[in-house]
């Protein structure tokens, strides 16, 4: 697939679009994140609707919330119509996922335990490389990246996507997506605050 020259957002919701809720153990303290647990608020759709209006970028999802589009419980349409009833304009645009935790992004090896953080924290059985949101993100841009202009990832945990080399707005998971965020976003993608 490849993509007109466009501005792409590499979006995670939980801690950004619905931040932790204050009973809940932070990523860290817990082996799963459970897609679906955290509510998406409207101030963080809010300051995502400002991201997309001010720098027409398109969204690939990062999110375990992806899961529902592999798992058949929806499809791509439906996460944007799902986002719309929270409140996204209509601009907001997936036009990728990244691939499940499952598939390792250097070889496509499939991993029956990549959650199994006793083996070697996200280290592919097959190729020995490491198979982290960082290491997704530079595989879709490998696969689709023609065509893209400036990328930004959101998300509320750097794993692995500062340490290789993508740009990166750390969100707070227990606050999501907060105007100085967005601000840094806009600036990152060429739009205006």
């Amino acid at each position: 697939m490849t993509l007109p020259a466009q501005a792409i957002l590499f979006l995670d919701i939980d801690g950004v679009l619905a931040p932790y809720r204050h009973d809940d153990p932070e990523p860290a303290e817990r082996p799963f994140i459970s897609y679906g647990r955290n509510r998406i608020i409207p101030a963080a759709i809010n300051e995502l609707n400002r991201i997309v209006r001010d720098t027409r970028c398109s969204i690939v999802l990062t999110s375990a919330w992806r899961y529902l589009i592999f798992s058949g419980h929806m499809t791509i349409a439906g996460f944007t119509i799902m986002l719309r009833s929270h409140g996204a304009y209509e601009q907001v645009n997936i036009v990728g996922i990244l691939a499940p935790e499952e598939q390792c992004p250097a070889c496509g090896a499939i991993d029956p335990n990549p959650h199994d953080w006793r083996n070697g924290a996200h280290v592919c059985p097959a190729c020995r490389q490491v198979a982290n949101r960082g290491a997704q993100v530079s595989a879709w841009l490998k696969a689709n990246g023609t065509g893209v202009g400036r990328y930004h990832v959101i998300d509320d945990r750097d794993d692995g996507i500062a340490a290789a080399g993508h740009p990166l707005t750390r969100t707070s998971g227990r606050l999501g997506l907060l105007r100085e965020d967005a601000n840094q976003v806009i600036a990152a993608l060429g739009g205006e605050k």
